[in-house]
């Protein structure tokens, strides 16, 4: 399998509650262009162990589809999720507070199990690297837009292993 490692970074002009409301509530991210999420489990009160199936319509011409499971939340500075599907590994939301502007930084440890995808890895790793920033940078407009607040920045990286 094909393995991947992102950073993203998103900075919002809105207090970081209404971040960490947003980004918590997987069920409501209907502000993400291309995402459609089905709960499968609720988990307790606050949500850890929920279980979410994700069908992510990508730039490039393939759907992605996943499951993730809450494994923590501590809000309103952490979430932290476990995925299987098409995608293998975690997904951690690190936030913070800097005055007016919140920090949300995406860490993601992925390997792909679509056999295609694992077999054209070596000729294609730049172009699933551009796709995966793609997504992310209509996650943060889309997310800065339901805000109603101003996206102050919105940065990618990538290492594969």
């Amino acid at each position: 399998m094909a393995a991947y490692q992102f950073q993203t970074v998103w900075r919002l002009e809105a207090p970081i509650a209404a971040v960490w409301d947003a980004l918590a509530d997987l069920e409501g991210a209907a502000w993400w262009p291309g995402l459609a999420v089905t709960v499968l489990v609720r988990g307790d009160r606050r949500g850890v162990g929920d279980v979410v199936r994700y069908d992510l319509r990508t730039q490039l011409p393939y759907t992605l589809s996943f499951m993730a499971i809450v494994t923590a939340l501590e809000r309103p500075h952490r979430i932290v999720l476990q995925v299987g599907g098409d995608l293998v590994g975690s997904g951690r939301w690190d936030l913070e507070q800097d005055g007016r502007v919140t920090r949300a930084t995406y860490l993601w440890a992925v390997r792909t199990t679509k056999r295609w995808m694992n077999l054209l890895a070596p000729a294609l790793r730049p172009a699933f690297a551009w796709n995966h920033h793609r997504v992310m940078s209509a996650g943060a407009r889309g997310l800065a837009q339901h805000l109603d607040v101003r996206l102050v920045e919105a940065t990618a990286t990538v290492s594969g292993r």
